[in-house]
């Protein structure tokens, strides 16, 4: 496992952050304590809960409890789930919950879903700034697209962001997330190829956007083919997901790729191939993908 920086703190955060989802509660304390466990032998030492059951929760600080806190990144999601309004007992209660159910003292990151920042209360402000200002996270996120990264430039408050990244569309994204890194943002990135619709695509899943483009899962209409991308799925010794993953974290401005997988032996693999460097021949088609995106992107292109 390679390790990247962390903002400006002078700590390290592992080149895969292991995302955590347990919507349905549907597995014991036991259960996710030994998931964890496994993905820290493996050098990870970042991990996202999306939905955190109770079990999740005392399972995953278990084992951080374990570790020395200031080598270990938690990164906790506060979800909409529906709601018209985000008051502040709302705020109030994710994370005393959360703090609560893990043990710890404190949590990384806090970040807020799109919906959520969207439909926050003026109160809930004032919550926040209060559980900040005790020390109960050390830095306020926000989950979204290009959208979230802009809020990040703009408003001050907001020092992590977790965005899809195309590795080849895009390009404002790409320079946006770079601008966002120089002011001490801490980017937790998703490589996907393709052209979702800002976070309202976070049904969408790595592997089912992969299986997409290798033609593995059933489409209602069919896309537009991408020759272009042809070397993620024909490099000798990679594994498209593997050259994908390589290809975001190429960026610097990026601190950590999100993984969905839970698979023991997956996550050992996507782990070491973060210690390969990208063939030549790679690096060169991606620039090539990137100028043919960079044609469609309206933006680029002056026609908006």
């Amino acid at each position: 496992m390679r390790y990247r920086s962390y903002g400006i703190e002078g700590r390290a955060i592992s080149s895969i952050a292991v995302q955590l989802d347990d919507p349905r509660g549907s597995g014991s304390r036991d259960l996710w304590r030994d998931r964890v466990r496994r993905s820290l032998a493996h050098g990870v030492n970042a991990f996202e809960v999306v939905t955190g059951s109770q079990a999740l929760a005392e399972g995953l600080g278990d084992e951080l409890a374990l570790r020395d806190r200031a080598q270990t990144i938690l990164s906790w999601r506060i979800r909409s789930a529906g709601r018209e309004s985000i008051s502040g007992l709302d705020i109030a209660e994710a994370v005393e919950q959360a703090l609560d159910w893990t043990g710890l003292t404190f949590l990384d990151q806090l970040m807020l879903e799109w919906d959520v920042y969207r439909t926050l209360e003026p109160g809930a402000w004032d919550v926040l700034s209060g559980f900040a200002r005790a020390g109960a996270f050390e830095r306020l996120g926000i989950v979204g697209g290009e959208q979230a990264v802009d809020l990040c430039l703009t408003d001050r408050r907001f020092r992590a962001v977790k965005t899809f990244y195309d590795i080849v569309e895009n390009p404002v994204l790409r320079r946006k997330v770079g601008e966002a890194a120089r002011m001490d943002v801490v980017v937790m990135a998703r490589a996907f190829f393709g052209k979702p619709a800002e976070e309202s695509v976070l049904g969408r899943t790595f592997m089912s956007e992969l299986g997409d483009f290798l033609s593995l899962t059933p489409k209602v209409e069919q896309k537009k083919k991408t020759p272009v991308l042809d070397f993620l799925k024909t490099t000798p010794g990679w594994t498209p997901e593997e050259v994908t993953l390589s290809c975001l974290l190429a960026d610097p401005s990026v601190a950590t790729g999100v993984v969905e997988t839970l698979d023991d032996r997956h996550i050992g693999s996507l782990a070491i191939s973060t210690e390969r460097d990208l063939p030549g021949a790679v690096t060169a088609q991606l620039e090539i993908a990137r100028t043919a995106g960079a044609r469609l992107d309206p933006r680029r292109s002056g026609r908006r």
